[in-house]
């Protein structure tokens, strides 16, 4: 059975040694998960649901984090034990490690996100909206400044008020919301006049980017 973040947490405290230069079965074996890829760097580019972020406090406890450096074609994928702390294999000294991310900033890594699913499955409890948003809620007639974004993941958003809010909706609001002239905006449509491309950009980041 698929374990759960707490319980991927509990086996991998467990491990002391191994899995040098095998990230990617460390991780989906936390999770009890079976293979799939080959590398770090293909699960993350085959998740269905990817959360872009470089800030790891953005990242909930217990999910995977992938990263990548420019000498690695295969990346890298950890488990987030929360406050910044990982549970890592290590290739050079074949041990599992906890070090706090910043270590391995320093190495030259950069944090590419987090997943909800690794090869393929799902990881049960695992958080299914980025944490800005809020529940599905509907549009209010002094809404002003509305920009209406899809993440990664397929979630509906509307940025409201400067980006101050992110307003989750239901696929049946988002319908609505079209059907009315209204649909998915990009940072540089004139519909953004309203909001800085700053403001956009940091908001955009924490749905796993605007398409």
């Amino acid at each position: 059975m698929t374990r759960t973040p707490d319980q991927a947490i509990d086996w991998a405290l467990a491990q002391q040694r191994g899995y040098a230069g095998k990230c990617l079965a460390f991780v989906r074996t936390a999770y009890d998960i079976g293979p799939r890829y080959g590398s770090a760097k293909a699960a993350w580019e085959n998740a269905r649901y990817r959360h872009h972020t470089s800030d790891i406090n953005a990242i909930p406890r217990g999910v995977p984090v992938f990263m990548s450096h420019p000498r690695s074609v295969h990346g890298h994928v950890v488990i987030h034990l929360g406050g910044g702390l990982i549970r890592t294999t290590n290739s050079a000294t074949g041990l599992i490690h906890t070090h706090h991310v910043s270590t391995w900033l320093g190495w030259g890594y950069s944090i590419l996100g987090w997943t909800e699913d690794i090869n393929g499955a799902a990881i049960p409890g695992a958080p299914t909206i980025p944490t800005a948003a809020t529940q599905a809620t509907a549009p209010r007639k002094d809404d002003t400044d509305m920009v209406f974004v899809q993440d990664n993941a397929g979630n509906y958003y509307m940025l409201t008020d400067a980006a101050t809010q992110a307003r989750h909706l239901t696929p049946e609001q988002w319908s609505d919301w079209a059907k009315a002239g209204f649909g998915v905006k990009n940072p540089g449509d004139p519909a953004t006049a309203g909001l800085t491309r700053e403001a956009i950009g940091r908001m955009a980041a924490t749905l796993g980017g605007v398409r």
